[in-house]
C-alpha cells in the first residue's frame, strides 16, 4: 500500500510538472512571435525609385573648362569638342530606394548617461520605423540609337545598407534636432514596444546588409530618438536620409560660399529626403504623445490654412512627401 501511495505521489508530481513545462513552452513559443499590429498603425512609404533620378540636370564641369579652350574642328561638330561638351555634362546613376513603415511618434521619461558620465532624466520624442529592401532598383542601361546613344533605366536587385539621418525640426521655432544614441534610452523605448522585435539605434541599423525581400522577414525595425525638445513647438517634421541614393545639385548664390573658391564649390548635392510632417496642438506643461497628429492642420480660414503651409513648405496638406535637402 505504502508503495504504491508513493508511485501515486509520484506519477502527480511528475504529471503537473509536465503540465507546468507546457504551459511555459507555450507562452515562451508565443512570446516569439512579433506583435501583431492594427491595421493602419504603421503608415507604409513604399519604395518607388523615379526613373528621372537616374540621370541628373545638366551642368558644367568647371574643371574641364579651365583646362580645356574652345576650338573648331574639321571632321566633328563643335558642340562635340571637350570644351563644348564639359559646358553640358550629364551623368547617368543606378538608383535604389527602400520601403519606409513608421509607427505615430512617441514620448516617454527615460534616463540616460551623458558623455561626462553624468546620469540625467527627462521626456524622449522617439519614432519607431522598419525599413525593407524590395529589390526594386533602377539602372541606367546605354542603348544604340543610330549614332546616338540613349539611356533606359532597367529594374536591377542588389543589397544595399540603410546609413540614416534623422533630423526633427521645428517650424515655429526655427530649431532642429539630431537623433541622439543613447543606449539607456533605447531600453526604454525597447521595454515599452514589442520586447520581441529588435529594434536597432541609427549606428547599429548602419552595419546591416538589406538583401532583397518581398515578404515581411526583410524588415528591419530601428528607433530614432530626440532629447531636450523645446514643449512649446506645434508645427514640425521628420526628415530621414538615406532611403536612397537619389540627389540633385544646386548652384549656390553669391555669398552662399566663400569669396574666391574654386567653381567647382559653388554647388552642393542635395539628398532625395523624405519629409514627415507632424502637427501638435498641445500644452507646454503637459507634453503627451496623445497630442500629436500626422499632418498638418486643416484650418476653416483660407488665409490662416496658406500660413501654415507655408510654414512646412506644402500647397497642401500632406502627411508626407520626398524633398532634395
Amino acid at each position: 500500500m505504502a508503495m504504491r501511495f508513493r508511485l501515486t505521489e509520484l506519477t502527480r508530481i511528475a504529471l503537473a510538472k509536465t503540465v507546468l513545462i507546457g504551459v511555459t513552452a507555450g507562452q515562451i513559443a508565443r512570446g516569439d512571435e512579433p506583435r501583431q499590429l492594427a491595421p493602419g498603425v504603421v503608415r507604409v512609404v513604399e519604395s518607388r525609385a523615379e526613373a528621372s533620378d537616374t540621370v541628373s540636370d545638366t551642368f558644367s564641369i568647371h574643371g574641364l573648362l579651365e583646362a580645356s579652350q574652345p576650338w573648331t574642328p574639321t571632321t566633328v561638330p563643335a558642340s562635340e569638342t571637350l570644351h563644348e561638351l564639359a559646358q553640358r555634362a550629364v551623368i547617368h546613376r543606378p538608383v535604389w530606394q527602400l520601403e519606409f513603415g513608421f509607427k505615430p511618434l512617441r514620448m516617454l521619461q527615460a534616463e540616460w548617461r551623458e558623455a561626462d558620465g553624468s546620469m540625467r532624466k527627462g521626456l524622449v520624442w522617439y519614432l519607431v520605423y522598419y525599413v525593407r529592401n524590395t529589390g526594386q532598383h533602377l539602372q541606367p542601361t546605354p542603348q544604340k540609337e543610330g549614332w546616338e546613344t540613349e539611356f533606359v533605366a532597367t529594374p536591377s536587385d542588389h543589397a544595399v545598407r540603410f546609413l540614416p539621418t534623422f533630423v526633427l525640426q521645428a517650424h515655429d521655432k526655427k530649431k532642429a534636432y539630431v537623433d541622439r544614441v543613447r543606449p539607456q534610452v533605447l531600453q526604454a523605448i525597447h521595454a515599452r514596444e514589442d520586447s520581441e522585435v529588435k529594434l536597432h539605434n541609427s549606428v547599429d541599423i548602419s552595419r546591416i546588409v538589406l538583401e532583397s525581400s518581398d515578404t515581411s522577414d526583410g524588415k528591419v525595425w530601428g528607433v530614432a530618438s530626440w532629447l531636450d525638445v523645446d514643449p512649446q513647438i506645434d508645427f514640425f517634421s521628420v526628415y530621414v536620409q538615406g532611403l536612397t541614393n537619389a540627389y540633385r545639385w544646386q548652384e549656390l548664390r553669391p555669398g552662399e560660399f566663400p569669396a574666391g573658391a574654386p567653381a567647382d564649390l559653388t554647388r552642393r548635392i542635395q539628398p532625395k529626403t523624405l519629409q514627415i510632417n507632424f502637427y501638435r496642438p498641445g500644452d507646454a506643461n503637459h507634453q503627451h504623445e496623445d497630442e500629436v497628429r500626422l499632418g498638418p492642420p486643416s484650418e476653416s480660414d483660407p488665409s490662416r490654412q496658406r500660413q501654415v503651409l507655408a510654414m512646412y513648405r506644402l500647397d497642401r496638406p500632406l502627411e508626407y512627401l520626398w524633398v532634395y535637402r
